[in-house]
């Protein structure tokens, strides 16, 4: 079974496809596009690589001109459009899950096709791309991808831990980020974890933290008084205070799309991930694996000077 790869954002639509393709005959590198009459199934079955779960209720699903599937009457042009249920995790506790595209296809012909698309779905909106590596190391193979993109991930959360705060992004007020904070009796300010904040999408305050009966705060009651810091007015009594007892709801973080990262962090990441791969080589030129996650190879812990400064330059609220 074939088996591609690709980074998605958990949480976040994307798309899938190709063309589809009989067998090639003899001597030729790629068969005939299939044309849609000649295809009698076409399925996929959507699992959590970690423990076979069906993601989404995809088992052996139609993909037909049916559940986000099209495929072209003539050009065996086929794409998927996946939502954002098919990259949202499923398990709880881990930055990344993977999920594996198990695709069947039969045709009318007698033909019978099967191939995997491996989903690495990530929580960490990474500080580079795979692409920017790639433009700036003229030696670096294509097949190295997945090895870049752990690497790429493995600077991400060294930033985090460096600037003691989460850099995960795209949070939008329809889908907003959540954090549970503990609190002194009479508290009126909070440090938020995840950072920048566009907006605060609502608080709440409630003494047993039962958060889904609790009414939330007024939008007049309180503010952003640094980037990183939430306030309540100073005519607003603080909270009550206790563990687990208070719930914001925040828009922000980094952007989804490395683009949108600063540019003197997004270049940092790039030496970094080059530095590693000129000093430790890749899984491919040792011959180790790591399409199953689970391979003993990690990055160097060291950090070039120069990226450990910029890293640390996220203490201090740069805007986007």
């Amino acid at each position: 079974m074939d088996t591609t790869f690709e980074r998605y954002t958990a949480g976040e639509t994307a798309e899938y496809g190709g063309v589809l393709r009989y067998p090639p005959a003899a001597g030729d590198d790629e068969g005939d596009p299939i044309p849609k009459s000649d295809i009698a199934k076409l399925e996929v079955t959507l699992t959590n690589a970690a423990d076979g779960q069906i993601v989404n209720g995809r088992e052996a699903q139609s993909l037909l001109d049916a559940n986000d599937g099209q495929v072209n009457d003539t050009s065996g042009g086929f794409r998927w459009k996946i939502q954002r249920a098919d990259t949202d995790h499923v398990g709880e506790g881990f930055d990344f899950e993977e999920h594996d595209a198990d695709f069947v296809l039969e045709t009318v012909s007698g033909h019978r096709l099967t191939w995997r698309h491996r989903m690495h779905c990530s929580r960490v909106a990474p500080l580079c791309a795979w692409t920017d590596v790639l433009l700036s190391k003229a030696d670096l193979d294509p097949g190295e991808r997945l090895w870049v993109e752990l690497l790429i991930g493995a600077a991400t959360r060294t930033a985090e831990e460096i600037a003691r705060r989460s850099l995960r992004g795209g949070y939008t007020e329809a889908h907003p980020v959540t954090e549970v904070h503990s609190v002194r009796r009479g508290q009126r300010s909070i440090r938020v974890r995840h950072w920048p904040v566009t907006k605060i999408v609502s608080v709440k305050d409630s003494l047993t933290g039962d958060f889904e009966h609790a009414a939330p705060l007024s939008v007049t009651s309180y503010a952003m008084s640094t980037p990183e810091t939430l306030r309540l007015r100073d005519d607003v009594t603080g909270f009550q205070g206790g563990p687990g007892t208070v719930e914001l709801k925040l828009a922000g973080g980094f952007a989804r799309s490395a683009g949108a990262v600063p540019e003197h962090i997004r270049v940092a990441t790039i030496r970094q991930v080059i530095h590693w791969l000129d000093t430790s080589g890749s899984p491919a030129a040792t011959g180790r694996s790591v399409g199953s996650m689970s391979s003993s190879y990690a990055a160097p812990s060291a950090l070039l000077p120069e990226v450990a400064a910029a890293y640390r330059t996220l203490r201090s609220r740069i805007p986007l």
